[in-house]
């Protein structure tokens, strides 16, 4: 069986051989195909610059036909195209023997009968029945009419030149001789150009021409036309609608807007995507609200770009390179408030807790210090500082604070954030305020509540280097109750903000320690003799308070996640 199959390829191929010798030696060129389709009938329409030869085999198992052209290049670009309904599946299209050239087109089928193939001149055009129904039907509805693109200016070979003060028409017409192709310029095309090219394309052949002598070309369908640089043609805009799947098409156009040309226009269609938020609302006055978001700006994906071709295509290629998938950061944070066991000590002792490498030193191979500035002086109460921890530093630092200071973990919030977007987490307290509105002509006082929001808050925007380090800009902002207010009857809290912004850059998984938010509370202690301390007024002599000064500090834990796409 195999052989009998080598036999009868032999066969096709000699039949080929022998016209390409009788033949001239130009070849044709197949420049397009086009393909109709319907659920009983497929017509496909192979589109030559000439008449040519041809030979054909039926296969199966997949069915499919195999079309030998003879004497014949292909110059289309796309060489596959697969269909999803209907008889035809797919084609394929190859340049199946170089010298002489035969280009072979392969068709295959999800339920073939029977096949015709009628050369018509310059076209050939195969019809296919399905074992739907083995009539030809050529009234069948057409459900889709699909076509190869027609690549004019992608012809096969390179072109050399050396021509002096040589008339731009007659150039145009020995190029279009030359390559074939359809070349048409108006009776304004004059003038005279010296060129000297070698091995250069078509397309580049143009380009140099008549760019350089205030001319520009399009093309429409199988044509060149040649016209002057200023001047505008009916169909010469184009339109094209890309579909972007990770840049923000607003960001995208500013970059865009300098390779436009006058006419140009470059749109956005808005999408938006809002803030995604997490929020428990807790009652007011609680301690228990913890809000997480990103980025709060809008995002458009659908970008509209209307302008000639040559620089539609010019975007298109600076949009493949620039809408490429951007990282994601998972930012995970601890919010500990630690009270010291000990009370003549409040903080973290670095050096006798882990040997970790702060932000302002740098360790030297014999194990000493050096500072990258002057030391730092002893940190006063509500002063920051800052420290980078490895994963094992880290959890070094967590045990150490869960033995020997009474630490309390407020918050364990996590955010996933896009690169160069800004992640806000926040913890605090809603306090109600009391107004009363005094009523008129005997109504009675009407009390309304405003809410005022006392938050810990941390805004993080992360951006992934190309070593994979995570360089973040970090911004805490502590608000904190002092005290508060009273004016008739109303009272109000009186609150005081801190806030540092600073740069940092860590690897992936490295934890940053913020501290040194150092608060003062003061602790009432009431003893009193059994039932003799709650008589009013002689009470207070069986019963005495004590006062006692506590601090606090709050450490603040960032640690940036690289997500990984398949995670």
């Amino acid at each position: 069986m195999k052989r009998n199959k080598i036999i009868q390829i032999i066969l096709i191929l000699s039949s080929l051989f022998f016209f390409t010798r009788v033949v001239s030696a130009d070849a044709a060129k197949l420049t397009a195909v086009q393909v109709k389709r319907s659920s009983q009938e497929t017509v496909v329409k192979l589109i030559l610059s000439d008449s040519v030869k041809i030979a054909t085999k039926k296969l199966q198992k997949p069915d499919r036909l195999l079309i030998y052209l003879g004497q014949t290049q292909l110059v289309i670009l796309t060489k596959e195209q697969d269909f999803s309904d209907g008889p035809l599946s797919r084609i394929s299209l190859e340049s199946y023997i170089d010298n002489p050239p035969v280009a072979r087109v392969s068709l295959f089928f999800r339920n073939m009968e029977s096949y015709q193939i009628r050369p018509s001149g310059h076209f050939i055009l195969i019809y296919v029945r399905s074992r739907r129904n083995s009539a030809l039907n050529h009234s069948s509805k057409v459900l889709k009419v699909e076509e190869y693109p027609s690549p004019v200016l992608d012809v096969p070979g390179k072109i050399s030149m050396n021509y002096h003060d040589a008339e731009i028409p007659n150039v145009l017409r020995l190029l279009s001789v030359q390559n074939h192709v359809n070349i048409i310029a108006g009776s304004d095309v004059t003038g005279k150009v010296t060129v000297s090219l070698r091995n250069v394309s078509l397309r580049e052949a143009l380009d140099t021409i008549l760019k350089a002598n205030g001319y520009n070309y399009i093309v429409q369908g199988n044509v060149i036309l040649v016209k002057k640089t200023n001047q505008d043609l009916p169909g010469e805009m184009v339109t094209k609608v890309f579909r972007l799947k990770y840049v923000d098409a607003n960001n995208l156009k500013n970059t865009l807007e300098p390779l436009k040309s006058e006419k140009g226009s470059i749109e956005v269609f808005d999408t938006f995507f809002r803030k995604s938020q997490n929020e428990k609302q807790a009652k007011p006055g609680q301690m228990a609200r913890t809000k997480q978001s990103s980025s709060s700006k809008s995002h458009s994906s659908v970008l509209i770009v209307s302008d000639r071709p040559e620089k539609v295509r010019q975007i298109t290629q600076l949009i493949t390179q620039l809408d490429v998938a951007v990282p994601q950061i998972m930012i995970e944070s601890k919010l500990v408030e630690m009270s010291p066991i000990n009370e003549d000590k409040l903080g973290i002792d670095w050096d006798k807790t882990i040997k970790s490498t702060l932000l302002w030193q740098q360790l030297l191979p014999g194990g000493e210090k050096q500072s990258y500035s002057a030391l730092m002086p002893d940190l006063k109460s509500g002063q920051w500082t800052l420290g980078r921890l490895s994963a094992s530093e880290f959890k070094v630092v967590l045990d150490f604070l869960r033995k020997h200071t009474d630490s309390k973990l407020i918050s364990n919030p996590r955010i996933t954030t896009m690169d160069n977007e800004e992640a806000v987490i926040s913890v605090g307290t809603t306090f109600p305020i009391p107004q009363i509105n005094r009523g008129l002509a005997g109504q009675g006082d009407i009390v309304t509540f405003n809410y005022k929001d006392v938050d810990i808050k941390l805004r993080v925007t992360p951006h992934v280097s190309e070593n994979r380090k995570i360089i973040m800009w970090v911004n805490p902002i502590i608000e904190e109750v002092t005290g508060e207010v009273t004016v008739d009857l109303n009272r109000a809290p009186i609150t005081s903000k801190r806030s540092v912004s600073t740069i940092v850059s860590v690897k992936d998984g490295e934890t940053i320690v913020i501290g040194g938010m150092i608060k003062n509370n003061t602790v009432t202690t009431t003893s009193k003799v059994f039932l003799l301390g709650d008589i009013p007024l002689v009470g207070s002599f069986f019963r005495h308070q004590t006062k006692e000064k506590k601090q606090s500090d709050l450490m603040i834990f960032i640690t940036p996640h690289i997500v990984e796409e398949n995670q």
